[in-house]
């Protein structure tokens, strides 16, 4: 039976824990007064058992508990695992800064809120428990009483002028903007002042009545309407590392000698005088008077560490000392002005040795050598491996209520919850939904708990923080360029000019200017942005400026909407012409349907889940399906196909996955293959990479009806093509085939149901989809595995480049590097061969031969080259989740649009320009 709430089946997994005689023990040994002169040791501590301890331990002693894991993995399933034990707002996490040593990057805004956060949250008088990774020790951080002192508490009746307050958050790191709509931005319209700071859900508005604070209310960024009272909130610096408020404080370090009588000293002084942060202050922080410290600072003094595998630990802390001493030579040649390394980073052995300075309990699987005698005796074991195969659950599940043990699977979602326990049967076993990153058995509480992404082989995410509202007008914005046509709805075609601010009713607005005929000038706000788009016509092509008042633009939407609606007529004829013949209804989801699904190894988006069960319901309809799924690379698209393909295969039927390209078919051959190799599902492949005996052998089996999935280029719409028993039609990028192709296609799919896939519909099959001709699947949410993307925009250096590239393959993955120029292409890839010779290169460009595109392509999907040397052909292609790092050589030559076209080609960590 499925339990009733996540609440109650986090008290079932406490209460059973308890049982074990282990935490008795472990409080004991807490409770003795000479505990900071040794240890405890726990051995046997494995899947999330560790979580559920500490959650029992904080409970049960009163103490102040800090987690320190050993890597960002481990960390992040501490916190999954502590948040959903402990109840909300009871975890805080203080994340190391996700920027390679001595560069000029700043830590992305998730990195610094949770760090923010987390620095203000532990000083308060019941601080939460705090999960450490192990890399946040080796970066010193401002003392405590630096950012501590510098968040400002604000409610109704406090007494601060408006000007004094909007100077301190620009000195705490703020950005004044017309109108706040990210984190660390603030905006002040006389009496009104918009501040969005770290730790916030939404930013709020504070109103003066002089220099009193008359209200604070929340308010939505994409309406900046308000959204509710607040009774106080706790303003934080926007940055770590802040300039005192005090001009002569702030001044005093540079009137020593830290600084050279050069230029750049020159500059860096007017800087801190003014009280501007540039690029690369936080490493010159020592040399400004800021006195940094080791992390542990921020914890209350009789916090007990609980050191998740201290070898470990140890060996994360020694690695990110070489990364760094490695790293420093070219960053002492490029700024004179560094202050040594040990003013900026913590070594290893007193980094390790402050550890030893609060009580703490070292947790690991096996024994340390020397714990042998004090060890405390866990004794939990992993969750078994059962390869996906449920026999083998069953048969483990068996024996264990034989036992007596109590048995829980934990799922992640309620979909997957009712799938597995239909799957394995009622009463089988207690399945509910929660977040256990780890299973376990626990034999000394008679507790078993396994987790469904372990069962299928998973990845499972971690869990998302807080959302964050966005403005998608402004992204939108910054695609466009001066001097592109823009249409505005009410008055036609102009040419974009940029953003201006304007005074409005007396108040500074930012706008963009549209200048149109005879010299004439719009200027849209810009929360009216969504009146302009981009215009779009054939390449060459220019549109006739429209005037401001003319009648012209009112006579060309009138002929637009008369063409539009002949069209719509003529193709919606055509559409139920197709949908009256009717087609194929399809049988309801088998148990088989269901195991599938529950083995997808990654956690679904609910874009993707909502696109699945669009799709299979119109396969369960009379009438034949036309679905078009849209969504980016990366998103979703392929495992919706593979749902519809085998729940075709399942009635009988044959399915035709047609792609534009032979590097997409190996692809998407090798990811149906891998999906459905437990089943008895018959795959094939026919395109250029079959000879031509392999090709007649995979056409006469289709034929046959012996194949039940065939994955094909245009060779799959070659007459000698016949499918016995065609049920389903995949169509992977519409857009990419020609006109014959698309009227061979028209009569394949004449009576079978279609799937359309794409990132990036054409104009027409957009259109019919939006007037309903043609059903859509929009997949917008970017999967938990993509990252923030960070940027950097640096001159053309071979230090640089050797870095990027080796740090990439250090960690196993690959890289693009693109160079928009065909003809000197080739001398680029025998440049970097020099610069960084242990690597293998691929070159790609759009007037090779296709057979070899296509060869170079394959090589670097399977790994045979590290590096693609490629012009901007990569801007639409194949996910590739191994790339992590692009650099792009004279991205000046690219435009906005272009370069985020290319970015969509990463999204998992690094983009370099």
């Amino acid at each position: 039976m499925i339990a009733a709430s996540i609440g109650s089946l986090a008290e079932q997994l406490l209460r059973a824990t308890e049982r074990h005689p282990a935490l008795s023990a472990v409080e004991a040994r807490l409770a003795e007064p000479d505990l900071r002169r040794g240890a405890t040791p726990l051995r046997g501590v494995a899947g999330s058992v560790g979580a559920l301890f500490v959650a029992l331990l904080a409970r049960s002693t009163g103490r102040h508990f800090a987690v320190v894991a050993p890597d960002l993995d481990r960390a992040y399933a501490w916190r999954d695992d502590l948040d959903f034990l402990m109840g909300p707002d009871r975890v805080v996490f203080l994340p190391p800064h996700d920027v390679v040593p001595w560069s000029a990057q700043v830590a992305t805004g998730p990195v610094r809120d949770d760090r923010i956060t987390a620095m203000l949250r532990l000083g308060d008088p019941d601080p939460p428990v705090v999960v450490i990774p192990a890399l946040s020790l080796y970066r010193l951080a401002p003392k405590p009483e630096a950012v501590r002192s510098r968040a400002v508490r604000i409610g109704p009746s406090f007494e601060i002028p408006p000007e004094i307050l909007a100077r301190r958050l620009v000195l705490g790191g703020y950005r004044p903007v017309a109108e706040v709509a990210e984190m660390g931005e603030m905006s002040r319209r006389g009496g009104l002042l918009d501040v969005f700071g770290p730790g916030m859900q939404h930013p709020v508005r504070i109103e003066f009545d002089g220099d009193a604070v008359a209200s604070v209310r929340t308010f939505d960024v994409s309406t900046q309407r308000s959204l509710g009272p607040v009774s106080e909130t706790r303003i934080a610096p926007a940055r770590e590392i802040v300039f005192e408020e005090d001009l002569e404080r702030r001044l005093a370090p540079l009137e020593g000698t830290a600084f050279p009588c050069d230029l750049e000293g020159s500059r860096i002084r007017d800087l801190v005088r003014e009280g501007v942060y540039f690029e690369g202050f936080e490493w010159l922080a020592p040399l400004l008077g800021i006195p940094l410290g080791p992390i542990l600072d921020y914890l209350p003094r009789d916090t007990t560490l609980w050191i998740d595998e201290p070898d470990a630990i140890e060996r994360e802390i020694e690695s990110a000392e070489r990364e760094a001493e490695r790293l420093e030579p070219d960053a002492r040649r490029k700024t004179a002005h560094l202050p040594e390394r040990g003013r900026l980073f913590e070594a290893p052995d007193p980094a390790l040795a402050r550890l030893r300075e609060f009580p703490r309990v070292e947790a690991s699987l096996a024994v340390r050598p020397g714990d042998r005698d004090r060890a405390i005796a866990l004794d939990a074991r992993p969750q078994p491996s059962f390869g996906r195969k449920l026999d083998l659950l069953r048969g483990e599940l068996r024996r264990l209520a034989e036992i007596g043990y109590e048995r829980l699977i934990v799922c992640d979602n309620r979909g997957q919850a009712d799938r597995l326990e239909e799957i394995l049967g009622e009463g089988v076993v207690s399945v509910d939904v929660g977040s256990i990153t780890g299973g376990f058995i626990l034999p000394q509480a008679r507790l078993a708990v396994f987790t469904d992404h372990e069962i299928f082989a998973r990845y499972r995410r971690r869990l998302g923080r807080r959302a964050r509202p966005s403005r998608a007008s402004i992204r939108d914005l910054m695609t466009l360029e001066p001097g592109q046509f823009v249409v505005h709805l009410d008055h036609g075609i102009g040419i974009y000019r940029g953003l201006k601010r304007i005074a409005l009713d007396g108040q500074e607005t930012e706008c963009i200017q549209i200048d149109y005929a005879q010299g004439d000038r719009l200027f849209v706000p810009i929360d009216q942005l969504g009146m302009v788009q981009r215009y779009s016509a054939g390449e060459g092509r220019s549109p006739l400026i429209s005037r401001l008042g003319g009648t012209a633009w009112q006579r060309t939407q009138a002929k637009a909407r008369r063409a539009i609606r002949e069209m719509a007529e003529e193709l919606l004829r055509n559409y139920a012409i197709r949908k009256a013949r009717g087609g194929r209804a399809f049988s309801s989801d088998t148990p088989w349907q269901r195991e599938l699904e529950s083995s997808f190894p990654y956690e679904e988006t609910p874009d993707q889940l909502r696109a699945v069960e669009e799709v299979k319901t119109d396969m369960e309809s009379p009438r034949a399906m036309d679905r078009l799924v849209c969504g980016d690379v990366g998103y979703g698209k392929t495992e919706v196909a593979i749902r519809a393909a085998f729940k075709a295969v399942q009635d009988g039927t044959q399915v035709a996955v047609l792609v534009p390209t032979t590097v997409l078919a190996q692809q998407h051959f090798v990811t149906f293959t891998d999906r459905l190799a437990d089943f008895p599902v018959r795959i094939e492949m026919l395109s250029r990479f079959r000879s031509a005996r392999e090709q007649r052998e995979i056409v006469e089996k289709t034929a046959r009806g012996d194949l039940d999935i065939v994955i094909g280029t245009h060779r799959l719409l070659s007459k000698d093509v016949r499918f016995k028993n065609l049920g389903l039609a995949v169509i992977d990028e519409e857009q990419r085939f020609g006109v014959a192709q698309k009227e061979r296609i028209r009569t394949l799919v004449e009576n079978v149901d279609v799937l359309t896939l794409t990132a990036t519909p054409i104009p027409r099959t957009l259109h019919m989809s939006l007037l309903g001709a043609r059903d859509m699947s929009i997949m917008n949410t970017p999967p938990r595995g993509r990252y923030p993307i960070k940027t950097e925009i640096v001159e053309v250096n071979k230090d640089l480049i050797r870095d990027a590239l080796l740090r990439e393959a250090d960690r196993g993955g690959q890289s693009f590097f693109v160079h928009n120029r065909v003809e000197s292409i080739d001398r680029m890839a025998h440049y970097l061969q020099s610069i960084v010779p242990q690597l293998r290169y691929g070159v790609a460009h759009g007037q090779m031969r296709d057979e070899a595109l296509e060869r170079v392509m394959l090589d670097f999907l399977e790994r045979r080259t590290d590096v693609l040397v490629s012009t901007l052909i990569i801007e639409s292609g194949l996910d590739i989740p191994t790339v992590n790092t692009m650099l792009l050589n004279r991205a000046d030559t690219l435009g906005v649009a272009q370069i985020y076209q290319l970015r969509g080609r990463i999204g998992r960590s690094h983009h370099q320009a």
